[in-house]
């Protein structure tokens, strides 16, 4: 007998629920709370158009592109398509988003807001401009600066322990505000010797999460910042980001549920890997060892190669997710184990070596949490299914399935017999379960003397 590990225990991400937000034309390339001084509402864009948690249309934004935000105490400037719109609290200009008059910059790439000011970062340059004091649409024609570091494009800007971060093509700086500036001083300076020269791949990977920044860098690497950039994926996941033929259009979204914060990186054509930050692993995985750092694994809706939830933002305690291709903004939520009433697999995997000879493989047995089953319907007798291949993942038998347990049968055993003999360098074995229940795999015993008990 012998103990096979599916590199440690497994457990299933929520499910989405419909939230009653269904409006506009879709997809939703925007997400943001709105503090308490501006309503405390959940703002979203729909297509090309703005909307708040009541329906009320807010203005339109042109564009196709994923929609970046900043947000003051009475102001709310959103950017895409190269253009700033602006919102003002109620009595203080308007109820409606509208475009910047644009007379002193050029087209705009994104946006942040450090110290009451609002930066903008400009398109195809090195420079940004800042705007007056809680003023977001006052910006003369010398507020403005150049990163320093390297002769780089900007790609995007974000705020970090109150300092500005510019993410360029080649490079990464710091800039914190001058607060003894005068009247004809610059509003931000750099920090000397705060920097990287680790540049940005996809301005719509950079995400804060845990008190960080998170980004794709132009090396196909995804890191940390730290004292230096910290690497957090493994060469499977940059494997995955070599096999992107438009980098730039990789995205990433922060998801948060049961005290655990996840990075969600979306590669086009690819998939979905979510970055567990919260759990620092200790074994090797499906993508990459995990040593000293957050654990990866895929996120895939059914039927489509990528996860369907491209923007997310947490409002009144509930976790909103906001779909790739439709008009539907959900509610991830514990228990449920169905995108959208629609299926959600969860998959695992496993690697038998075998160095030498032709073992034969009599049986496998699933360790997890058993008699899962739900009271009636969909669910009620849960099947899992296993496969397996000997040559590395090119060919697999047909799945092969096992029962759960209906519920309160905790003392079912799934497991599979007669798998024939296996060779070197040995066996890839993959599980996986579609039904609507909690599922939990812990790891795989090869060989049992009592398969069945």
């Amino acid at each position: 007998m012998a103990l096979v590990g599916l590199r440690e225990i497994r457990y299933s991400r929520p499910g989405i629920v419909a939230s009653g937000f269904t409006i506009g034309a879709g997809p939703i390339r925007a997400m943001w709370p709105t503090p308490v001084t501006l309503g405390s509402s959940l703002c979203f864009v729909s297509g090309e158009t703005i909307y708040d948690s009541g329906g009320n249309n807010l203005g339109t934004i042109t564009g196709n592109d994923m929609v970046r935000w900043a947000v003051s105490r009475t102001q709310q400037v959103i950017v895409a398509d190269g253009g700033a719109h602006l919102w003002n609290y109620p009595g203080i200009g308007g109820n409606v988003y509208a475009r910047l008059p644009n007379n002193v910059m050029p087209p705009i790439q994104d946006v942040a807001f450090l110290a009451g000011r609002f930066v903008y970062v400009c398109q195809s340059s090195d420079r940004f401009y800042w705007s007056e004091v809680e003023d977001a649409s006052n910006v003369k024609g010398l507020n403005f600066a150049s990163a320093e570091s390297s002769p780089d494009n900007v790609l995007g800007v974000a705020v970090l322990n109150d300092e500005l971060v510019f993410f360029g093509q080649s490079s990464v700086e710091f800039w914190s505000p001058n607060t003894g500036a005068g009247p004809t001083d610059p509003a931000f300076t750099p920090i000397e010797g705060r920097g990287y020269q680790r540049g940005c791949a996809s301005r719509d990977t950079i995400a804060y999460a845990d008190n960080s920044l998170f980004w794709v860098g132009e090396n196909r690497v995804v890191y940390r910042v730290g004292a230096t950039p910290t690497r957090i994926s493994s060469s499977s996941i940059e494997d995955k980001l070599r096999q992107c033929p438009n980098i730039a259009g990789c995205t990433a979204i922060v998801l948060t549920f049961e005290g655990h914060d996840f990075y969600i990186l979306n590669i086009p054509g690819v998939g979905s890997y979510a970055y567990d930050i919260s759990r620092i692993g200790t074994t090797a995985g499906a993508f990459g060892d995990s040593y000293e750092r957050g654990e990866w694994c895929e996120w895939a809706s059914y039927g489509q190669t990528n996860f369907r939830g491209q923007v997310a933002a947490v409002f009144q305690g509930v976790q909103y997710i906001g779909d790739s291709a439709t008009n539907q903004i959900g509610a991830m939520q514990v228990g449920i184990y169905t995108d959208y009433g629609g299926a959600m697999t969860r998959q695992a995997s496993a690697f038998i070596k075998v160095e030498e000879g032709s073992p034969r493989c009599d049986n496998i047995v699933l360790h997890g949490v058993m008699g899962v089953g739900n009271a009636s319907g969909a669910g009620a007798n849960p099947l899992v299914e296993m496969r397996y291949s000997d040559d590395g993942g090119r060919t697999f038998v047909r799945w092969r399935t096992a029962r759960l347990g209906r519920m309160g049968g905790y003392r079912t055993r799934a497991y599979w017999q007669r798998l024939d003999q296996m060779r070197a360098p040995g066996r890839l074995i993959e599980i996986r379960c579609s039904d609507p229940v909690n599922v939990v795999f812990s790891h795989l015993e090869l060989n049992s003397s009592r398969p069945a008990q």
